[in-house]
């Protein structure tokens, strides 16, 4: 299994006063605050509270980041180092050598795979190539598993309508079940 995450190496000085801007803005909302870090080529992007900063800066691994302001602001308060690395894993921040783990630490693929993979005016059997191509995790991120659950019930209704039909020649649910399937894989 690949390991998900993302890298990138800032100045700590220059990092540290984008963190205090933040801190300024935010004021009393600071402590509770998260960043959401968007690691792009060639440099990173910071966000909260509709402020939105970049860095340019080598990267890996292009990931959307969510991670508690408050942890960042103690990293480049207290660190050392005139270039600080960052390396995230779900739940995971590697700074140095220093590791904290925290389940408020959130990896999210920001880029969609395909940018036509949906139209405008899409059909359900756009999505149920959709879920096929990309997986069902892809239409979670999308808040389509409840229309993808739909058409699934729909489409077990319809099988069981041709297999009142179909079932004297001996085909069993399953085996139209299968066909459909197989056929929807494999349209283009």
């Amino acid at each position: 299994m690949e390991v998900v995450f993302s890298a990138f190496a800032l100045d700590r000085k220059e990092l540290h006063k984008l963190i205090m801007m933040f801190k300024r803005h935010l004021a009393k909302k600071f402590d509770a605050s998260m960043c959401k870090i968007r690691v792009m080529p060639g440099g990173v992007e910071f966000s909260t509270a509709g402020i939105y900063l970049c860095m340019n800066c080598e990267t890996e691994g292009l990931y959307e980041i969510l991670v508690p302001m408050k942890l960042l602001f103690a990293y480049t308060s207290h660190g050392t180092q005139p270039l600080m690395s960052f390396r995230f894993q779900e739940g995971e921040m590697k700074c140095g050598n220093s590791i904290y783990s925290s389940p408020l630490i959130k990896l999210k693929n920001w880029r969609t795979t395909s940018g036509d993979s949906l139209k405008m005016n899409y059909s359900d059997l756009d999505i149920m190539k959709l879920a096929f191509k990309e997986g069902e995790n892809f239409l979670e991120e999308r808040n389509m598993m409840g229309t993808y659950k739909l058409i699934l019930e729909k489409l077990d209704e319809e099988i069981y309508s041709a297999l009142i039909i179909l079932e004297k020649y001996g085909l069993s649910r399953m085996d139209i079940r299968n066909l459909v399937f197989e056929k929807i894989r494999h349209a283009s």
